[in-house]
């Protein structure tokens, strides 16, 4: 691979594991002893996890343009879950 490319995802391998993944979701909820909202809070940590290092590497730039204001207005919105 020449230097500045990007090894590609092909994006059928993606949708297919997407649809996987989504298609289990449910039986392993119903098959958990959590609470719901455990459970929801566990896959939105997950989704996070798997997705900030994509958002790190291709997104930098746009994330250094965030300012405090944009964060506090953010964290505003979610506490009052607007």
């Amino acid at each position: 691979m020449a230097e500045g490319q990007r090894a590609r995802l092909n994006p059928k391998l993606a949708m297919a594991i997407g649809t996987l993944c989504v298609s289990f979701s449910p039986v392993l909820v119903r098959l958990s002893q959590a609470p719901p909202l455990v459970t929801a809070t566990l896959r939105l940590l997950c989704t996070v996890l798997i997705l900030s290092p994509i958002v790190l590497l291709r997104h930098r730039a746009e994330l250094s343009r965030v300012t405090r204001r944009d964060l506090g207005l953010c964290g505003l919105s979610g506490a009052l879950r607007l």
